[in-house]
């Protein structure tokens, strides 16, 4: 996803993708999810959203990340 957005066809979005990182709004998050995965589909990366059906909390890396239920979340294989 990153390659596309720092390749000449995509560096046009990164402001964009920068000020809607910076609002922390669920309206902002959404635009960056489109942004997320419009950069995967153009950079051929796969993967899969799901709903999430109930609170979980995932063990990534060294940090934990909240998921509650009718969060979407994507994950790239």
């Amino acid at each position: 996803m990153l390659d596309y957005y720092l390749s000449d066809a995509g560096k046009q979005h990164l402001p964009a993708i920068n000020k809607l990182a910076k609002m922390n709004t669920p309206e902002a998050d959404d635009k960056l999810l489109h942004y997320a995965m419009e950069g995967i589909r153009l950079n051929g990366s796969f993967g899969t959203s799901r709903t999430a059906t109930k609170n979980e909390i995932i063990a990534d890396g060294d940090r934990n990340v909240q998921i509650n239920r009718g969060d979407t979340v994507f994950c790239n294989f």
